[in-house]
C-alpha cells in the first residue's frame, strides 16, 4: 500500500517535517544567540547538556504518561506548549529583558516538552497507522528529520545574517503551532487501559507501571538486543559529527569547505535512502538491518584508507544510507514488536538510553582517537560493524518467528 494514499500517514508524515525544519533552525538560533550574548564556547556546551539532562530525570514518568492518557491530546498540548516557549526568547528581546538564564531554562522546558511528545507521538502512530506502512512512515519521518535539518540550519543561517535572529524563533513557535493544527486532523481513538490494582499513591502508581514496562521489554529478546545494536549507530552519528572536522584537516589535509561538504553529502545519503523506502514493497526489516552493518562497517573502512575526498564522500554517503536504513528498520520492527500498551514505556526507555551510551561512546571514541589516530579509530569500529552484521544473521533466523507471531501480554 502506498502511504501517500493514507490520509493519517500524510498528516503525521508532514507533522514531523515542519517541527523538524523548526528544530534545525532553533538549535542554529539559541546556540548563536547564547554565544553572542557571552562570548564564551562553554555557554554553548552548556546548552547541549541542558538539551539532554531532562530526558534521564523524566523518561520513567513520560512513557508512563503516554500509554496511560489521550496521546492524540498529549503531542498537541506538547506543541502549543512549545510555541509559547519558544516565542518568550522575541518577546524578552522585544521588551528589552533578555535574561542568558531564562534560555537556559527554556531550552530545559523544551527538552521536557520533547520527552513528553515522541512516546506519545509514536503511541499515535503504532495505533492509527497500518503494520505494514511502519517501516515507510517511519523512513518518511527519517527523511524529514534530515531535510528538516539541512534547510532548518540553512534558511536560519541565511536570515541572522541578513536580517534578525528573531525572525528565526517567530518562524521556529510558527512551526509548532502548524504542527499542533495538522494533529488536529487525526483521527486517533484513546483506548483507555485499566487501572492497576492496589495503587493508592499517585507515586505508587507510576512505579508500578513503570516497573510494568521494564519487566515487559527485558522479557523480550529480540527487543533487548534491537536496543543494543541501536546504540551504535547513534554514537557513530555523534562520533562522525565530533571527528569529521579532525579527519578532514589530519587525514585528508583539506579545509573547512571539504569539511561542510563531506557534512551534506552524509545527510544526502540518509535523505536518499530514506526516501526510496517510502516506495519500496514486500521488505525484511531484518535482513536490512543486518544489511545495513554490513554496509556501515564499509563505510567506515572505506574512510579509513581514503586518500582523497572523493574515495572519503563515497565512505560518508555509504554511511548516511546505512545508518539511516538501520534505523527505520530497527523502529519498525520495535513497533512491530510491542503491544500498544506499552509503546510509550518502550519508546521512552530508548531513548534515555541512546542519551546516556551514546555520549559516552563519543567520548571514548576522542580519548582513543587521541591514542591511535581517526583513520586507525574508523577501521577498528568498521571491523565491530561488520562482527555484528556477521552475529546478526543466525540471531535473527532464530528468532525470525517469535518477531513476526509474538503475542504482546500484558504484564500484571
Amino acid at each position: 500500500m502506498n502511504i501517500w494514499k493514507s490520509k493519517e500517514s500524510m498528516l503525521l508524515i508532514f507533522s514531523s517535517g515542519i517541527t523538524f525544519i523548526g528544530n534545525g533552525m532553533h538549535f542554529i538560533a539559541v546556540s548563536w544567540l547564547i554565544y553572542q550574548y557571552t562570548g564564551n564556547p562553554m555557554s554553548v556546551a552548556l546548552l547541549v547538556i541542558l538539551t539532554t539532562l531532562p530526558t534521564l530525570l523524566t523518561f520513567p514518568f513520560t512513557g508512563v504518561i503516554a500509554d496511560r492518557f489521550d496521546r492524540k491530546k498529549i503531542v498537541i498540548s506538547m506543541d502549543v506548549l512549545r510555541c509559547v516557549f519558544v516565542l518568550i526568547i522575541p518577546l524578552m528581546y522585544l521588551l528589552n529583558e533578555m535574561n542568558i538564564y531564562v534560555i537556559y531554562l527554556l531550552t530545559i522546558l523544551i527538552s521536557i516538552s520533547n520527552n513528553f511528545f515522541y512516546p506519545a507521538f509514536s503511541g499515535v502512530v503504532k495505533s492509527v497507522v497500518q503494520e505494514r506502512l511502519f517501516l515507510k512512515v517511519i523512513s518518511a519521518n527519517s527523511s524529514m528529520l534530515q531535510l528538516g535539518t539541512i534547510v532548518g540550519a540553512g534558511v536560519a543561517g541565511l536570515l541572522i545574517a541578513n536580517y534578525s535572529i528573531m525572525i528565526v524563533f517567530l518562524i521556529d513557535g510558527a512551526t509548532f503551532l502548524v504542527s499542533a493544527l495538522i494533529l488536529l486532523n487525526v483521527k486517533y481513538i484513546h483506548n483507555k487501559p485499566e487501572s492497576i490494582k492496589g495503587s493508592k499513591l499517585v507515586i505508587d502508581y507510576f512505579l508500578k507501571d513503570f516497573l510494568s514496562g521494564l519487566k515487559y521489554i527485558f522479557n523480550k529478546k529480540v527487543l533487548v538486543y534491537l536496543f543494543l545494536i541501536g546504540i551504535l549507530p547513534a554514537a557513530i552519528i555523534q562520533i562522525i559529527n565530533s571527528l569529521l572536522s579532525v579527519y578532514t584537516n589530519q587525514s585528508l589535509g583539506l579545509g573547512v569547505d571539504a569539511y561542510g561538504m563531506l557534512d551534506a553529502i552524509f545527510a544526502i545519503g540518509a535523505l536518499f535512502i530514506g526516501v526510496l523506502m517510502t516506495f519500496v514493497n514486500n521488505v525484511n526489516p531484518q535482513r536490512l538491518i543486518t544489511f545495513s552493518f554490513f554496509i556501515m562497517g564499509i563505510g567506515f573502512l572505506i574512510i579509513s584508507i581514503a586518500g582523497s575526498f572523493f574515495i572519503a564522500a563515497i565512505g560518508l554517503f555509504l554511511l548516511g544510507v546505512s545508518i539511516l536504513m538501520e534505523s527505520a528498520c530497527r523502529k519498525s520492527l520495535i513497533m512491530q514488536l510491542v503491544d500498544e500498551n506499552y509503546i510509550g514505556r518502550v519508546e521512552s526507555f530508548n531513548w534515555a538510553i541512546y542519551s546516556v551510551i551514546a555520549p559516552l561512546c563519543t567520548i571514548a571514541a576522542t580519548l582513543f582517537n587521541g591514542q591511535i589516530g581517526t583513520t586507525s579509530l574508523f577501521f577498528y569500529i568498521s571491523v565491530i560493524l561488520i562482527a555484528i552484521s556477521i552475529f546478526s544473521v543466525p540471531f535473527f533466523n532464530k528468532n525470525d518467528l517469535q518477531i513476526n507471531s509474538e503475542t504482546a501480554m500484558d504484564i500484571e
